[in-house]
């Protein structure tokens, strides 16, 4: 995931503003992704999507004016150093998944193949209740487009997304193309639909609901390989999220075609969380709202 180089919180109506920045040194391949993830970003309007406002450059680079969110990553969230998974009540996790699930649908709708859902580009506000947000479409594509062959050597194309989340068919794919793949043929193309974004969701609402990685006993090639040859992740939910061990197996189930609706996942968390505004003590604590002033690069602050 590109990581925000610079975050700048100015406050502009009801919104606050994030720069995206690119390396300025950007080939011309990596140009044509920054613009592809603009094309992408600027017709998507939905409550659990990142916002984008525009392009511009910064001392040179370019980069992308994105809606400000302070709450850090779900990742954050679940895995930082302030984590509070385990004290987050029921309600607010399933509220987080149902949102993340609407977004994605919204962009199936819109024939968007996201191609790298994971609690790392998942984004969080600071309402009440915080509200979760699909960002980086830097490796998305277009359904039923027919890209050539020059498309396919270009920008998103240069990614096969992250490991560890990959549906099994696209990781069949990858070893029929042969040892040192590492970009998008005509046949993964033909293989990517929204039921590979279903798998990855899956993967996702696993760690929500466990609070912790999935097949985290694995490397990410490892985990890979695993999945693969049919292994998944041990489920272990709370005794209130056991209804929710139907829908994470139908989501990364082997053939795409059995694979789980995200209308209907959308649906069946309906009933599963109710509309209380008040925010946990323990999700409160687990948003990262002072991130908000620090300088990020690669991870680190600067």
């Amino acid at each position: 995931m590109w990581r925000i180089r610079k975050r700048v919180a100015w406050h502009m109506g009801e919104f606050f503003r994030g720069i995206k920045v690119f390396p300025s040194n950007l080939s011309e391949d990596r140009i044509a992704k920054c613009r592809l993830e603009a094309d992408f970003l600027q017709a998507l309007r939905h409550p659990n999507v990142c916002s984008f406002f525009g392009t511009c450059t910064v001392r040179g680079a370019p980069a992308l004016v994105l809606e400000y969110l302070q709450g850090g990553s779900l990742s954050e969230l679940l895995y930082g150093e302030r984590s509070t998974w385990a004290a987050i009540p029921s309600h607010e996790l399933i509220l987080l998944a149902k949102g993340v699930a609407s977004g994605l649908h919204y962009l199936h709708c819109n024939g968007v193949i996201h191609r790298d859902v994971k609690a790392a580009n998942v984004l969080l506000d600071c309402a009440s209740p915080p509200c979760a947000k699909l960002g980086d479409f830097g490796i998305s594509i277009l359904a039923g487009v027919a890209y050539d062959g020059e498309q396919v050597m270009d920008g998103a194309f240069q990614s096969l997304g992250t490991p560890r989340y990959q549906a099994p068919e696209v990781t069949s794919a990858v070893s029929r193309a042969g040892p040192g793949v590492k970009s998008l043929t005509h046949e993964l193309l033909e293989i990517l639909d929204t039921r590979s974004d279903v798998y990855s969701y899956g993967c996702l609402l696993y760690e929500l609901l466990h609070g912790r990685v999935v097949m985290e006993e694995s490397h990410a090639f490892g985990a890979m390989i695993k999945v693969w040859k049919g292994q998944r992740s041990e489920l272990s939910l709370r005794p209130e999220h056991a209804h929710f061990a139907t829908m994470i197996e139908r989501c990364w189930d082997e053939d795409p075609d059995r694979r789980m609706q995200l209308e209907d996942i959308v649906r069946g968390m309906a009933d599963y969380y109710d509309d209380r505004t008040a925010v946990s003590p323990a999700l409160a604590e687990g948003l990262h709202p002072t991130l908000c002033l620090d300088t990020v690069s690669n991870g680190r602050k600067v």
